[in-house]
């Protein structure tokens, strides 16, 4: 018996100084969410990359569309 299927990882990116568009708090936390496929619960393959911003406050989730990645980076905070 082969097992297969697909997950999702999730890594945090930084804080951004940006409203939240559903609570209005002052920071949103810029996630890039990782689909794999894996097999015997090891992944193998990403399949699919998105972005989401997640306010802390009220839980809200929205999509980066992919022409708005870069300049939402570049409001991530200089790393040393």
């Amino acid at each position: 018996m082969i097992i297969f299927g697909f997950r999702r990882r999730g890594k945090r990116l930084g804080v951004i100084a940006l409203p939240c568009r559903n609570c209005a708090s002052g920071q949103l936390v810029l996630h890039k969410m990782t689909r794999w496929f894996t097999l015997f619960f090891i992944p193998i393959i990403p399949v699919s990359v998105r972005h989401v911003t997640v306010c802390p406050n009220c839980k809200a989730q929205r999509d980066v569309p992919r022409d708005q990645l870069e300049h939402v980076k570049s409001l991530l905070p200089a790393t040393s």
